[in-house]
């Protein structure tokens, strides 16, 4: 957890003022964080860009984990 709140969007920069005072935990502002779901929606939906990649990713590395447990061997 951060000792201190972010003041600005990391996503377009703007300070936190300018958009009503309130940043998401991760440091956007409400439009950039809209952006950013429905661009993760948009890429889940057609297979392909950096969010699907790590959905991707991190699916591949959940089940691989799931079989290595069941046989019991550590990765």
């Amino acid at each position: 957890m951060r000792k201190h709140p972010y003041v600005h969007c990391r996503g377009c920069g703007k300070h936190r003022s300018e958009d009503g005072g309130v940043l998401s935990a991760r440091g956007l502002c409400k439009t950039c964080a809209d952006m950013r779901r429905i661009d993760n929606m948009n890429q889940l939906a057609t297979r392909s860009g950096p969010y699907f990649d790590h959905w991707a990713r991190r699916s591949f590395m959940a089940a691989r984990r799931l079989v290595l447990d069941e046989l019991h061997i550590s990765p």
